[in-house]
């Protein structure tokens, strides 16, 4: 057997893994790729709920030490906060989407079980 044609053959199984694999894939599967990146996302979220909320502590106290003008300190301490509050309101949409989702569970798994 030729190289050629080995390699031909190997890169066609591969080819025909990745087509045909997802119709082989469990729901369990699906559903833990689900919740790896909903847990990713809120964490992100939270993260970043953090570190603006440093930011906002840090811009205070720069401005209370004279560092910053009175219009520089408004302009930023209002860009800052209107990104705590989308964050905020991301993180609020997230748990009630989460929410929904386990409670859609729930009645799944309640009409299973009856």
């Amino acid at each position: 057997m030729s190289p050629t044609i080995f390699l031909f053959g190997v890169l066609f199984c591969l080819a025909g893994w990745f087509v045909f694999s997802p119709l082989f894939r469990d729901s369990q599967t699906d559903l833990n790729m689900i919740l790896d990146n909903t847990i990713d996302s809120q964490k992100a979220l939270q993260q970043k709920r953090s570190e603006l909320m440093l930011t906002l502590k840090e811009l205070d106290f720069d401005f209370e030490m004279g560092k910053l003008s009175k219009e520089d300190y408004v302009g930023l301490k209002k860009k800052f906060e209107a990104e705590t509050i989308d964050i905020l309101r991301q993180i609020d949409f997230e748990k009630s989407s989460w929410d929904k989702f386990q409670k859609q569970i729930d009645e799944k798994l309640g009409t299973l079980r009856a």
